[in-house]
């Protein structure tokens, strides 16, 4: 059993509780967790009903468990703790600031070449097998250019900017086959 929280008190009359999550997503409804009951048993509680308690804190929520109907059903699980029979899965969101960005978080960044003035805006990003390309639009052209070395020189993220080469051979092709 793997510890995920605990229940802090009863709220209003039906049943609910408020239940402190260790981690800041929202509790499913169906999710099966176990409570560490007075006497050290594990009983099993089904979540019926859930909503975030956001004015006391991110990680707290209005839980309605299987079983309690009224506040002193709601009252006996005061201070008790909450298992899981699964190992918690780390937060999205703490994975996604830890990561360094990629050329997929560069929609909208803007686009010149190195060495000719030319310059546009990247409409998106599309998967490739062989490397991702960034969609970009060159004054009226529609640009698909490999984000490869070829062509990407360098990628500022904070600045929302991406130095390219070799544009100009790209537009040629893209105009002959227009």
């Amino acid at each position: 059993m793997y510890y995920i929280g605990h229940i802090k008190k009863a709220h209003g009359i039906k049943g609910e509780v408020v239940y402190n999550h260790e981690s800041d997503y929202l509790p499913e409804v169906n999710e099966l967790l176990y409570i560490k009951m007075h006497n050290g048993d594990f009983r099993p509680f089904r979540i019926e009903q859930v909503k975030a308690a956001t004015a006391l804190s991110d990680s707290s929520f209005f839980v309605l468990f299987s079983g309690t109907a009224s506040r002193t059903d709601a009252e006996i699980l005061k201070g008790l703790m909450v298992y899981s029979e699964t190992e918690p899965v780390a937060d999205i969101e703490d994975d996604a600031s830890e990561q360094e960005p990629t050329v997929f978080d560069c929609g909208s960044f803007t686009i010149s070449d190195d060495s000719e003035p030319i310059e546009g805006i990247i409409t998106g990003v599309e998967e490739n097998p062989a490397h991702p390309l960034l969609i970009a639009m060159i004054g009226k052209t529609e640009l698909m250019i490999p984000a490869v070395d070829a062509y990407i020189v360098s990628i500022d993220y904070e600045k929302g900017h991406i130095i390219a080469q070799n544009l100009e051979a790209l537009l040629e092709i893209a105009s002959d086959n227009g």
